[in-house]
């Protein structure tokens, strides 16, 4: 069993304080009244519409893991690209002109049609996948927003604006969201915030093969060349894996599949390749593309725990 939570937050201040941009491109809503402020009533989406979605997702991840450097008292880096694409999106649904425009190419969306209907959609689905979905707006009491960004905001992320009153309440919604395993989301409110964007991401899935618990054992995990710990190892003598490894791009690639059509992609650079210069390189529905059958092999995986804090605002900002 696998447990991933994640949880994003945007927050919007006063226009005063965003002096390199002009008020006239800051609106929170689009006036604009496309199909996207009906209800969505299918999602009989092409497959190639759900991959061209699935696949900007993914290059947002990447693009933010060149941006994201480990340190010494972070140095493991967490990163969900899906969480920060529906924030991100959900904050592009209120904007126009410039900015929009400028939120779109960071997601890799501004060249795909029908881009907020499909990951709309994409959400449903993976309600049934072992994964949560959850997002909220919170807004400063006297400061309103247009009907029409709050009613695609329900329609297409399943949020409405709530009162912003204390960081306890955040800290709770969020609690609950990811079903109380992130505590204290906040420790304090940002000064001078207007509104806040928040998105939350629970997965819990079932590995499609089961690792048998009588073979976990203490081994060896490598952190790097010269350190190694000693972990909870998992392993299979004949654990159905598929994988393969590229050697240009100096990677070992290998895909773990749950239950309900999941899957955890690992990829792994070789000894000699940088983990940021070999994402740089990746595309990561090609190496889907490109993996064999699987086949019974020996297979050990360390059990571990990852916590992560990071403000993105400037990953995003050089982006």
């Amino acid at each position: 069993m696998l447990l991933c939570l994640f949880s994003c937050g945007l927050v919007v201040r006063p226009m005063d304080e965003v002096s390199s941009v002009s008020p006239e491109n800051t609106t929170l809503v689009s006036n604009d009244t496309n199909t996207l402020h009906q209800v969505i009533e299918d999602c009989n989406l092409s497959l190639e519409t759900q991959q061209a979605v699935g696949g900007a997702i993914a290059k947002l991840g990447l693009k933010l893991l060149e941006h994201v450097q480990p340190g010494p008292e972070q140095p493991n880096v967490v990163l969900s690209p899906l969480s920060i694409s529906l924030a991100l999106s959900q904050l592009a649904l209120g904007a126009r002109t410039e900015t929009e425009d400028q939120l779109l190419k960071a997601l890799h969306a501004d060249s795909l049609s029908d881009y907020y209907k499909t990951l709309s959609c994409l959400q449903e689905q993976l309600i049934v996948k072992a994964i949560k979905v959850a997002s909220r707006i919170y807004l400063k009491p006297g400061f309103d927003l247009k009907k029409d960004f709050l009613e695609r905001s329900r329609q297409l992320f399943r949020s409405a604006p709530t009162p912003l009153t204390s960081v306890e309440e955040v800290n709770h919604w969020v609690e609950e969201a990811t079903n109380d395993h992130i505590k204290n989301f906040l420790s304090v409110l940002p000064p001078n915030v207007v509104l806040m964007l928040i998105n939350a991401v629970h997965f819990k899935g079932e590995w499609k093969s089961r690792f048998d618990t009588r073979f976990t054992t203490k081994d060896l995990f490598y952190i790097d060349r010269q350190t190694a710990v000693k972990v909870d190892m998992m392993m299979g003598s004949k654990y159905p894996l598929s994988m393969f490894v590229d050697i240009d791009q100096g990677i070992q690639v290998a895909r773990f599949p749950f239950q309900a059509n999941v899957s955890f992609l690992v990829v792994m650079p070789m000894p000699s390749q940088n983990l940021s210069r070999a994402a740089a390189n990746l595309n990561i529905s090609d190496l889907y593309g490109r993996l064999p059958n699987e086949k019974p092999m020996l297979v050990k995986l360390p059990k571990f725990k990852l916590e992560y804090k990071q403000d993105l605002q400037q990953a995003l900002t050089s982006m």
